[in-house]
C-alpha cells in the first residue's frame, strides 16, 4: 500500500541567504551562480521565507535562460510559489503573460501547442480576462496562421472556450475551407456547431450549420466521423426540415460510401427530405 512521505529540507536559519545576494546572482551572467541562487530561493520558499519582488527578477533574468538545470529549477520554483495573493487575486501571473504570449511564435510546434493551453488556463482564472484581455484576438490570429494541426486545433478550441462568438464568426466566414482542415480541427468544429444549434435558432445560422455539416460529411474518410455527422444532420432534420431539404443532394452523395451503416443512415436522413420539387433531381442521382 502506498503511504505519504514527508520531505524535510534542511535550512540553517543562522546563515540565511540574503535577498541582495540572490538577486545579484540571478541578474548576472554566471550560470553556476544562477543555479546556486535558484536553489537558495527554493529553499527559502520551502521554509516560508519570501523575498519581495523576486519573481520579477526571475522572469526577467532566469526565464530566458536555455540552461537545462536552470529551467528545471525554474519549473520547481513556479510549482511551489503561491499563485495568488492573500486576497485570492492572481497578481503573480501578470509578469509572466508577456513571456507566455511570446512563445506563440516559438519555432517548435510542441511549445506553441502548450503555450496555447497556457493562455487558455490564464484566461479561465478568476479575473483572467482582465489579465489577458486581448487573448481571444491573439488566439484568433493564431488559428488563421498556425500550420501545425495540433496547435491549430488547440487554438480553435481555446477560441471556442474563451470567446465563442469569435469562434462562430471565424467558422462562418471560413466554411469554404472546412474540407481542408485537419481532422483534429474538424472534430472541434463538430462540438461548436452542435452548441450553436442549441443556442441560436436563427434560420441563417442553422443554414450555415447545415452547410458545414455537409462539407464535413463529404470531406471525411473516417467512418465514425461520418456517422456522427449524419446523426447531427438527422437532429437538424427533426427541428429544421425546410432547411435540410436544401441539403438533400449532399446527403444522397454519401450513398457512394462502401460502408453499409453509413449508407443506411444516409437513407434514413434523406428519404424524409424528398419533396415534389426535388424528386426529379433525386431520381437522376439514383
Amino acid at each position: 500500500m502506498e503511504k505519504t512521505c514527508t520531505l524535510l529540507v534542511f535550512f540553517d536559519e543562522g546563515t540565511p541567504a540574503l535577498a541582495n545576494e540572490i538577486k545579484e546572482a540571478l541578474e548576472g551572467n554566471d550560470v553556476q551562480a544562477k543555479i546556486d541562487a535558484m536553489k537558495k530561493a527554493i529553499v527559502l520558499l520551502l521554509n516560508d521565507e519570501t523575498i519581495p519582488q523576486l519573481l520579477i527578477t526571475i522572469v526577467r533574468y532566469v526565464l530566458p535562460s536555455e540552461d537545462h538545470t536552470i529551467q528545471k529549477l525554474l519549473l520547481l520554483y513556479l510549482e511551489i510559489i503561491e499563485k495568488t495573493d492573500p486576497r485570492g487575486k492572481t497578481e503573480i501571473i501578470k509578469p509572466l503573460i508577456s513571456s507566455v504570449l511570446t512563445n506563440l511564435e516559438h519555432r517548435h510546434p510542441f511549445v506553441r501547442r502548450n503555450t496555447i493551453l497556457a493562455v487558455r488556463a490564464i484566461y479561465k482564472l478568476p479575473q483572467g480576462e482582465h489579465l489577458s484581455g486581448d487573448a481571444p484576438e491573439t488566439i484568433e490570429k493564431v488559428v488563421s496562421t498556425e500550420q501545425d494541426p495540433l496547435a491549430e486545433r488547440n487554438a480553435f478550441l481555446t477560441l471556442f472556450i474563451c470567446a465563442q462568438d469569435k469562434a462562430v464568426n471565424y467558422l462562418f466566414t471560413h466554411t469554404d475551407r472546412i474540407s481542408d482542415w485537419s481532422e483534429q480541427l474538424q472534430m472541434v468544429v463538430l462540438q461548436l456547431i452542435r452548441k450553436v444549434c442549441r443556442t441560436n435558432r436563427a434560420p441563417t445560422a442553422i443554414r450555415v450549420v447545415a452547410t458545414t455539416y455537409c462539407q464535413l460529411l463529404l470531406s471525411q474518410s473516417d467512418n465514425n466521423v461520418e456517422l456522427i455527422v449524419l446523426d447531427r444532420l438527422n437532429e437538424l432534420k427533426t427541428s429544421h426540415r425546410e432547411i435540410m431539404v436544401e441539403m438533400i443532394m449532399d446527403v444522397f452523395r454519401t450513398l457512394s460510401s462502401p460502408n453499409l451503416d453509413i449508407r443506411r443512415k444516409a437513407l434514413d436522413v434523406a428519404l424524409e427530405l424528398i419533396t415534389p420539387r426535388n424528386s426529379d433531381e433525386v431520381v437522376l442521382l439514383l
